[in-house]
């Protein structure tokens, strides 16, 4: 098989969707977004000095079954809103980063738009997209699967001629709907500062070899 014949089969490495069949939190979600009817607000600044910054990574995709569920935006949304909250509380800035695995990108912009703003998004580029190879493959290893969020905590010096990133950390992963609703509905909580480096890089186990589009 030549790498040109590979590029254009729907195969996906260590790749899987994760699904389950869970109602409670997408209601209590549901319930906390009435309280929250204007959504999330990207507010996403870098002053000058030393910033700590809270990031929130949403990875989803069209193709996955799961990502689609109904009221599953809306624990999405209540966990940027909810973890905004705490960030802030804490003296740190915030920022959501929303990331579409779709080859097409009309697509994957469409399917972000469901779930609220973010302050970036990226879509297109399948799983070698660059998003992927951040949060999944190389830099910030961690499990192959959708919907997934990744927590990051990072220290930025800011300078008038320089942006230096001088630590980023990864604070938790949440795989499958079952963890983000449970997370969710128990106050999207994270502990900052709690990750170092070196465990910032482990990677938590990989899934089997799924095939799909």
């Amino acid at each position: 098989m030549t790498p040109h014949q590979r590029s254009r089969m729907p195969v996906h490495l260590s790749v899987a969707c994760i699904a389950v069949l869970l109602g409670g939190g997408a209601a209590g979600a549901a319930a906390l977004r009435s309280e929250n009817e204007s959504g999330y607000v990207p507010s996403a600044r870098i002053e000058l000095g030393t910033n700590h910054e809270i990031v929130l990574v949403f990875l989803g995709a069209s193709f996955c079954g799961a990502s689609q569920r109904k009221g599953f935006d809306e624990v999405v949304e209540q966990g940027k809103i909810l973890l905004s909250n705490q960030a802030k509380k804490d003296g740190r800035t915030f920022r959501t980063i929303g990331v579409a695995l779709d080859w097409d990108t009309d697509k994957g912009i469409e399917f972000l738009e469901e779930f609220g703003r973010f302050d970036e998004i990226a879509a297109g580029g399948n799983w070698g997209s660059d998003p992927a190879i951040k949060y999944i493959w190389r830099d910030l290893p961690g499990r192959s699967a959708v919907p997934q969020i990744v927590i990051l905590e990072r220290q930025i010096e800011e300078t008038p001629r320089a942006t230096e990133v001088t630590r980023e950390v990864v604070l938790r992963r949440l795989h499958g709907i079952e963890e983000i609703e449970s997370w969710v509905a128990n106050g999207a909580r994270v502990s900052f500062g709690a990750a170092t480096p070196k465990e910032a890089g482990s990677i938590s186990g990989k899934d089997p070899l799924v095939q799909g589009t």
